[in-house]
């Protein structure tokens, strides 16, 4: 709410009013879907993931998804999205994998808030399954970590 006061007749200062009210229950234990173990860990730079993202989004058709594909044997990620109305994209990066492959679906959109939220320059995703969360931090800033949940395709 936003209040404003003429303090004369030529200008108008705005007067802040912040109203807020106590939701009634419990608050949801948000501890429980953060995963303990972790089949896949993937380090990549994030001024290298950045980019690829929102242009495999510009390809995502109406569910905004895209696939990440971690490859072992390849040594990184393949970001894959195709929509009937712009076509398919297909890119891979390298990084570093460390466990099993892993082939997940994500919204865009909800991966870039999560990546444009952190503070350093080298991401860490971290995967329990191809159904479950997904966990990403910076490995200079512990303090912020992002979970996101997959498409289920």
């Amino acid at each position: 709410l936003v209040q404003f006061e003429s303090e004369s007749e030529n200008s108008v200062s705005p007067k802040i009013i912040l109203v807020s009210r106590l939701i009634e229950g419990e608050y949801p234990r948000y501890e429980e879907i953060i995963p303990k173990k972790f089949k896949l860990n993937f380090k990549i730079s994030k001024n290298l993931f950045l980019p690829e993202i929102k242009t495999a989004g510009i390809f995502s058709g109406r569910l905004n998804e895209i696939q990440l594909s971690f490859i072992q044997k390849k040594g990184g990620v393949e970001i894959k999205s195709e929509s009937p109305e712009y076509g398919e994209y297909k890119t891979f990066l390298p990084g570093k994998l460390e466990g099993e492959d892993l082939k997940i679906s994500f919204n865009w959109k909800f991966l870039l808030d999560g990546i444009q939220a952190t503070k350093g320059e080298e991401l860490l995703f971290s995967f329990s399954s191809e159904e479950g969360p997904a966990f990403l931090q910076t490995l200079e800033d512990k303090t912020y970590f992002y979970i996101l949940m997959p498409i289920k395709s």
